[in-house]
């Protein structure tokens, strides 16, 4: 039996979950093949994990100074200065990485963090024999950290992410234009009725979906009520991940708006959920949008960070599957006048259809194991 590693880390959540959407899709098409997954986060010293993913979500909401960020690294990655501070970090960092590759010993490993393979490839760099490694992108944009020496091949979400990769000095040969790892489960697309029953709500009603991520992020309570008073004839379904105080908001801020909106909490069936939507109001995660084109479910996207977000913001806009309000404020008025539009509402559909990669995991794997 072969067996994969693949590493994630925390930043965002959408690295972990394209994680264990690669190992549900070996569960599910892959019987032979046995997949573990570690949070790089886990093996590395706090100060550290801090850097590479806690302070995502701080960072998240002051997007001028992600944006920053984002672009200096981007730019010093293989500066002097940076190579000397990630070899700072590297030997802080590899002993805890080097003992879980040789706990599992695998025959492969896949990367959907930058900090995992940048520390494998710092480990071949001094001869500790490794097996192969990919690294799978789960966004559409390729920052420098990702481009790293000693890489068997890379995963991409889009076209866009595959040329910046070639700029990046990577051999085209080795990159596979794939999609975003997105769970078995989106391959099949549930029922609306039997979904909407589950729910407790009107399948035969315009539905608006609201989420905040895993973590419940932004003002959901403001949105639902926004989006509930603009689109009256229309439900509104809100997603507020593990975020319980957040979730209590919405339905304080929406009560007298009951039972037409529905507040949840986190569910590890998303797709039963998106199954019940028509529009989808979100931040443009790469996980979260693969998910949505999966489903033909069109977005409006809530202003976003820089960087990954906003590159996939504009490749869902350009291929017209999104709209990308400039301001929060104008997000409930783009999202009820869509609702309110159905040939508009129909042509969206389409164009998230033509986006769909439900098979990416699956398609990965299937490159890995030969």
């Amino acid at each position: 039996m072969k067996t994969i590693l693949v590493f994630s880390g925390a930043a965002g959540y959408g690295h972990v979950r394209a994680a264990q959407a690669l190992c549900a899709a070996a569960q599910r098409w892959f019987p032979e093949l046995h997949c573990s997954h570690i949070d790089t986060g886990t093996l590395v010293p706090g100060l550290l994990r801090w850097v590479a993913a806690d302070s995502y979500s701080p960072l998240a909401v002051m997007p001028w100074l992600f944006d920053s960020i984002y672009k200096l690294t981007d730019a010093t990655y293989n500066t002097r200065g940076g190579r000397v501070l990630r070899r700072w970090g590297h030997a802080r960092c590899l002993k805890g990485i080097a003992a879980a590759v040789a706990v599992h010993q695998p025959d492969a490993i896949i990367c959907t963090h930058y900090l995992a393979a940048e520390l494998l490839a710092a480990l071949h760099a001094r001869g500790t024999e490794c097996p192969p490694v990919w690294i799978h992108l789960t966004d559409c944009d390729a920052h420098a950290v990702w481009v790293q020496d000693h890489i068997a091949g890379y995963f991409a979400p889009s076209a866009c992410v595959v040329e910046r990769l070639v700029r990046h000095g990577v051999e085209r040969a080795r990159i596979h234009l794939n999609g975003t790892p997105i769970m078995p489960a989106f391959s099949m697309l549930p029922d609306r009725a039997v979904c909407a029953r589950e729910l407790g709500i009107d399948p035969a009603r315009p539905t608006m979906l609201v989420m905040g991520g895993a973590r419940g992020a932004g003002d959901l309570a403001g949105m639902a009520r926004s989006i509930a008073v603009r689109a009256p004839q229309a439900q509104v379904l809100v997603l507020a991940g593990r975020n319980e105080q957040a979730r209590q908001q919405v339905m304080h801020a929406c009560a007298e708006l009951m039972p037409r909106v529905v507040a949840l909490g986190y569910t590890e069936n998303v797709e039963r959920v998106m199954a019940c939507g028509d529009v989808l109001v979100s931040k443009a995660g790469g996980v979260t949008c693969a998910e949505s084109m999966a489903m033909g479910l069109p977005m409006v996207i809530v202003p976003h960070i820089a960087g990954h977000e906003l590159s996939n913001a504009l490749v869902l806009e350009a291929a017209g599957a999104a709209q990308r309000p400039h301001r929060v404020g104008d997000v409930p008025a783009a999202a009820a006048a869509l609702l309110a539009a159905p040939q508009q509402l129909q042509q969206m559909r389409a164009a998230a259809a033509r986006l769909a990669r439900p098979y990416a995991a699956r398609d990965a794997l299937a490159v890995v194991t030969g």
